[in-house]
């Protein structure tokens, strides 16, 4: 019992859990004044993430005919790589080319028919043709035909228009030759006047002496009185007949008026006809030139429309686009209008590439180069935006080389704001409710 009472009991100290709630408030004052000295002091880059895509700089080009038709073949297939000029598709054309024929040989019936016009109206013997119709005649006979009928018409008409030249003159030196004969007759029967007159005259002095009968003086004054009449009456015959002279004189000039004009008025025509069939054709070598779609650029063939001859093509229905080949990429994103006073020509952009893996790769840098001057709104969506165009930075592609960037890549564009400090991100919020909630209503 002694040993007992005479043992020391020890307790245990109480816990105490100051010195660590004092650790604990340390440690939050410390990082609380390192934040808050963190972000006043700091600067933090801001950005506006936009979506977008690869794009070139010339638009596809977009293969259509204006106004359609039926497929005769199709020379390419999707993904081929096409040379400028190179023939895409080929549209039937037979009543076209048919046409064309028709018309070329009509161009060349009245090319010589032209001809032999304008030998007719300068009075030449023979027709000269053009060099591109003697050209066209050695390989085709039916040209040939039309030549040689026209030269036949030429002297037909020639000889026709002679020949009545010839009568008219032969009845002018008729009708010459008639004045001729009533001149002499004149001439004569002037002649027998006088002396009818003469014997007249000493028939009277014979009757007054006695010397000779009345009824020979009365019979030499009627015979005189005959004489005077049928002077005159072919006088008047002459007179007729030089006026039938004249007017055969005036019938040769008319006829060769006429000739003339005839043949002006069927130039004139002609040359009518010819600009008419010179449309026509360009018109028509234009549409035969349609039937054949050729590429506008070299590039790639992508998005055919059409798989198979026969098919219809319809007007202005695209049948195929080309991505030019040589033409640069660039970016075209879509920026909301709430954010479009944030960007500005020259502004900087990093850019990430959704199709490739860029964490291997070295930031990749472009430049907005392009601003559209109002708001789009999507089709499906009617969602506002603005287009914005960005352009690689020299060398931002070189690491790129590998990797086969194709327009329509999606991308991801962090166009680069202003700087501003965390605190700023942080009472932001606050701020703007104070602006709103001082004014009153």
């Amino acid at each position: 019992m002694a040993r007992c009472a005479g043992a020391i009991m020890t307790v245990p100290a109480p816990y105490s859990a100051k010195r660590y709630l004092w650790l604990a408030g340390l440690a939050l004052a410390v990082l609380f004044v390192g934040f808050g000295g963190w972000s006043v002091s700091a600067v933090i880059a801001g950005a506006v993430i936009a979506q977008g895509q690869l794009a070139i700089e010339d638009d596809r080009r977009i293969i259509q005919h204006p106004t359609g038709g039926v497929i005769e073949a199709i020379h390419v297939r999707e993904g081929q790589h096409v040379q400028s000029g190179q023939l895409l598709i080929a549209l039937e054309g037979a009543e076209l080319r048919s046409e064309l024929t028709m018309m070329e040989a009509r161009k060349a019936e009245v090319q010589a028919r032209r001809a032999r016009i304008e030998a007719e109206r300068d009075r030449n013997a023979t027709i000269t043709f053009p060099a591109e119709l003697l050209a066209l005649a050695r390989d085709d006979p039916e040209i040939t035909a039309e030549m040689e009928g026209q030269r036949r018409l030429l002297e037909a008409r020639l000889a026709t228009k002679a020949g009545l030249a010839a009568q008219l003159a032969q009845r002018k030196l008729q009708i010459t030759a008639q004045i001729d004969g009533m001149t002499a007759q004149l001439t004569a029967l002037e002649r027998q006047r006088d002396l009818v007159a003469q014997e007249y005259q000493s028939q009277q002095l014979l009757l007054g002496l006695g010397l000779t009968q009345a009824a020979r003086v009365m019979a030499l004054e009627r015979e005189l009185a005959r004489i005077e009449g049928e002077e005159g009456a072919l006088r008047a015959e002459r007179a007729g007949a030089a006026e039938r002279a004249a007017e055969t004189e005036l019938q040769i000039l008319s006829l060769e008026a006429q000739r003339r004009e005839d043949a002006e008025r069927e130039l004139r025509e002609t040359v009518a006809l010819q600009t008419e069939l010179a449309e026509r054709l360009r018109a028509l070598r234009r549409e035969i030139d349609r039937l054949e779609l050729r590429a506008s650029v070299s590039g790639i063939v992508y998005g055919l429309q059409v798989r198979t001859a026969q098919a219809i093509l319809r007007a202005a229905e695209p049948a195929m686009f080309i991505v030019p080949e040589e033409s640069p990429l660039i970016i075209t994103a879509r920026v909301p209008p709430s954010q479009i006073n944030q960007i500005f020509l020259g502004q900087q952009a990093l850019i990430h590439i959704s199709a490739v893996n860029t964490r291997a790769i070295r930031q990749i840098f472009a430049q907005v180069n392009h601003i559209s001057a109002d708001a789009f709104a999507d089709t499906q969506t009617t969602e506002a935006y603005y287009r914005v165009e960005l352009q690689f930075l020299p060398d931002s592609l070189a690491p790129l080389a590998h990797f086969r960037l194709l327009p329509g890549m999606p991308v991801e564009v962090f166009l680069q704001t202003e700087t501003q400090r965390p605190i700023d991100y942080l009472t932001r919020p606050l701020s703007d409710y104070l602006l709103r909630a001082m004014r009153e209503r």
